[in-house]
């Protein structure tokens, strides 16, 4: 939470261990942005803002987590 908090300059309301992409993810939640942090390395993956989604084709080609959990997509 600490990476994210920095990240965004702000207090992180929510925090969830997920899967994404099938690697395991934080998806932390600061103001209108959803920041998520790979759970293997603490390195930010992407950040999103709320209301501005992205295409599925910029989904697919988001980094993914350094722990994949097989069988998981």
């Amino acid at each position: 939470m600490q990476t994210a908090e920095t990240s965004a300059n702000g207090r992180a309301y929510e925090a969830e261990l997920e899967t994404e992409n099938g690697g395991l993810v934080y998806a932390i939640e600061i103001d209108r942005q959803e920041i998520v942090i790979d759970a293997g390395n603490g390195r930010i993956l992407y950040t999103e803002v709320e209301g501005q989604e992205d295409s599925e084709q910029a989904e697919a080609n988001r980094p993914r987590s350094s722990i994949q959990v097989p069988g998981r997509n």
